[in-house]
């Protein structure tokens, strides 16, 4: 059983809201779906598009065989 303050934790629906992208002032209520799209999905578009590649950014990483 949880505890009064783990309930705290359990419900940190700002926390959770975070992680996804959810346009202000809109409720998600799309039950034929996989969900709202995670905020990292933004996250990763950001680095694929912009940043991958970029010399400043560019790692080099060796093949697993």
């Amino acid at each position: 059983m949880l505890n009064p303050q783990q309930c705290i934790v359990v419900t940190d629906f700002e926390k959770t809201r975070s992680l996804f992208y959810l346009p202000a002032m809109q409720v998600y209520l799309d039950g034929n779906s996989l969900g709202p799209l995670p905020e990292a999905a933004v996250i990763i578009e950001d680095v694929m598009l912009n940043r991958l590649g970029d010399s400043a950014e560019c790692f080099a990483f060796s093949a697993v065989t």
